[in-house]
């Protein structure tokens, strides 16, 4: 470029050309004499490098535009590959080398189908094929090669790209889906795990959607409901609600309280009922939804109702065994002093007779009284080790003759029954009040069935009795084939004076009795009836050890005197006193009364011959009678014992049961008194 005039060799040597040509004439000058064509050619040239600037900032654009791409490429958190038309790798960056395992250089020109295991190829080519239409862009998953013959599962996003420089291209995202497949499996194994706790759960499970449709149900709420699983899932939760308005109430509530427990009651496919506690959840996703589980309560409610009825008995028969234990004592001198009289007077005065009926009413009462207290436990027993067999197979005659001959009678005796500690007396009248119990209830035709086995009761058998020990017990079962018993009536079957027949047809007592024995000689009674279809009543007995004792022999008829024994009689009813006196004083005893502990430990301190026998009550003020005995034992070592009560033996305390000791229920005749007397003189003096 020249100095001086700042043109270009070029355009020195084209001025010049112009000039000479201008000169001739050929070429156009402007006012200043300066060549036209020189003038644009100056033009041209700022033009040309303006755009060389433009070029020179586009190129630089270009480069930093690549630098970032390749910057990206390489920090990519996946995988990429660049292949050209042919599918061969022209570019990778390291993570698809490390994901791979091969050197990047290595990668260059390799074509990709060699990285594809062979099970995934077809999946591979059709992958490929998807680009031969109109498809730019495909995603496919399958398994690239690893080193060391392993593999790793991979998702690939392919585009593909044209350019006039490279022609057609493919760019592929590689993104490694172990992970990924390693979560969804471990979601998988926790679904699956769900599932089987849900199935394997004892409480039942339920999940609706929006409108109450049941979605999912477990085993438990099938069993729980009655319904087949495909049944459940084509109801709404409503229709497994009783039919009434507190149903629909109960939905309300509970999709108004989240979280609430509440009790509720379901209905069965055969239409029974059953009691539910329900722990919902009221969740407002998908326009709102319940689930949650649902726990069965019937049993627990049953057990409950068990034990409110049993402290329910226990609360009427502390009332009746209070109440009939006094009375007894009343009737003990009512029945002495009828039998003194009686005896006095010649057999053909009228008032003898008067005297007589006085005397069956009495006996009468006292029948009534000893049911009050076998219901309230507090009949005074001899219980001894037999089976139930026994107790029937004595009675089947008896029965046979009380229930006529429009009833038979079917005895199912057990082939090996467990034995049992029970009052032979007692146990033949609880079998005789449940045959009468049902030949009452079947009116004209039918059948009762007694049936003797060996069962072992649950803690949940167990329920409503306290104290009562599950395991083996032998099971006596009355069954009848009568009217049956009213559920509210049920309920209390087994209380004093309630009964379901007319006035004048029963006293309400002997379904008391039968649960007094039972429980007094530690069983358990369950009752069972359907209207229309009859009634079973279970007596359960515990399965006693050692051997039956043999049925003892009848009592001789004759009244056994005297020797002129010594007797200190004790008593703190002071009617009943005097009458025991006056009982044994003409059989031939000496007779020491006194009416208090207290008075009979002074009396015997004050004497100084020998005393032969204590005859006292157990249940006095100060001490109690067996007290009274060791105190006065102590002080004489062959002093002999019998004790009276009303109560039971296991009521007066287990020193009574553990000594053997002698008991005369209360209230007893002179010929009782007498015979027990002198079998408790002619035993054999007890130990300490």
């Amino acid at each position: 470029m020249s100095e001086d005039t700042g043109l270009t060799p070029a355009e020195m040597r084209l001025r010049g050309l112009a000039e000479a040509q201008a000169g001739d004439g050929l070429w156009p000058v402007d006012a200043d004499g300066e060549s036209v064509l020189l003038h644009e050619l100056r033009v041209h040239r700022i033009e040309l490098e303006m755009q060389n600037d433009e070029l020179r900032a586009a190129l630089e654009r270009v480069e930093e535009v690549q630098a970032r791409f390749q910057s990206l490429f390489e920090s990519a958190p996946i995988g990429y590959l660049c292949l050209d038309a042919e599918w061969a790798i022209r570019e990778a960056n390291s993570i698809a080398a490390d994901m791979l395992g091969i050197d990047r250089d290595s990668l260059i020109g390799r074509p990709v189908t060699s990285l594809v295991v062979a099970d995934d190829q077809d999946a591979f080519h059709l992958h490929r094929r998807s680009f031969a239409g109109a498809m730019s862009q495909h995603v496919t998953e399958l398994r690239l090669r690893t080193p060391g013959g392993g593999h790793t599962p991979v998702r690939l996003d392919t585009v593909r790209a044209e350019d006039i420089i490279n022609g057609i291209s493919y760019h592929v995202a590689i993104t490694d889906m172990a992970e990924q497949y390693g979560a969804l499996d471990a979601l998988r194994r926790s679904e699956e795990w769900h599932r089987t706790v849900l199935e394997a759960a004892l409480d039942g499970f339920l999940q609706t959607d929006h409108a109450g449709r049941l979605m999912k149900v477990n085993r438990a709420l099938e069993q729980m409901t009655g319904y087949g699983r495909h049944e459940l899932l084509t109801m709404r939760y409503r229709d497994l609600l009783p039919n009434d308005s507190d149903g629909a109430e109960l939905l309300r509530r509970m999709a108004r309280k989240a979280g609430e427990r509440f009790e509720a009651t379901f209905r069965r496919k055969d239409g029974s009922l059953v009691d539910v506690e329900a722990s919902l959840q009221y969740e407002a996703v998908g326009g709102g939804r319940l689930v949650g589980f649902i726990h069965d309560v019937t049993e627990r409610k049953r057990l409950d109702a068990l034990r409110s009825d049993g402290r329910r008995l226990e609360s009427i028969g502390r009332l009746a065994g209070g109440v009939a234990h006094d009375f007894n004592n009343m009737l003990g001198i009512i029945l002495g002093r009828l039998e003194l009289a009686i005896e006095q007077l010649p057999a053909d005065q009228p008032i003898v007779r008067d005297l007589l009926q006085a005397q069956q009413a009495a006996r009468h009462s006292a029948t009534l009284t000893r049911d009050l207290l076998a219901f309230a436990r507090q009949e005074a027993v001899a219980p001894q080790v037999t089976d139930l067999n026994e107790i029937t197979a004595g009675m089947a005659d008896m029965l046979r003759s009380m229930l006529g001959e429009q009833i038979a009678l079917e005895i199912r005796p057990a082939t090996e029954p467990w034995p049992v500690r029970v009052d032979l007396t007692q146990m033949s009248q609880v079998l005789m009040n449940l045959c009468i119990n049902g030949r009452d209830a079947i009116k004209g035709v039918g059948a009762i069935t007694i049936e003797t086995s060996n069962v072992i009761l649950t803690e949940a058998d167990c329920a409503g009795t306290p104290g009562h020990t599950p395991g083996e017990h032998a099971a006596l079962t009355v069954r009848d084939t009568g009217c049956g018993i009213a559920p509210e009536a049920l309920a209390r079957m087994f209380e004093p004076f309630f009964t379901t027949k007319g006035v004048g047809e029963g006293t309400g007592l002997g379904l008391a009795q039968v649960y007094g024995a039972a429980t007094q000689s530690g069983g358990i009674v369950r009752a069972e009836s359907v209207e229309g279809k009859g009634t079973t009543v279970h007596v359960f007995l515990p399965r006693a050890v050692g051997e039956a004792t043999p049925v003892a022999a009848p009592e001789p008829s004759e009244r056994p005197l005297g020797r002129g024994e010594t007797v200190l009689l004790v008593e703190d009813e002071k009617g009943l006193l005097t009458t025991c006196r006056r009982f044994l004083t003409p059989l031939g005893y000496d007779v020491m009364s006194a009416s208090s502990p207290a008075e009979a430990l002074a009396l015997s301190e004050a004497y100084g011959g020998s005393i032969d026998l204590l005859l006292t009550d157990v249940v006095m003020p100060e001490m109690d009678g067996a007290e009274l005995a060791d105190r006065l034992v102590a002080a004489r070592p062959g002093l002999r014992r019998l004790f009276m009560s009303g109560y039971t033996a296991e009521a007066l305390g287990s020193r009574l049961l553990r000594d053997n000791a002698t008991l005369l229920p209360k209230p007893f005749t002179r010929d009782e008194l007498a015979r027990a007397v002198r079998t408790a003189l002619d035993a054999t003096v007890p130990s300490g």
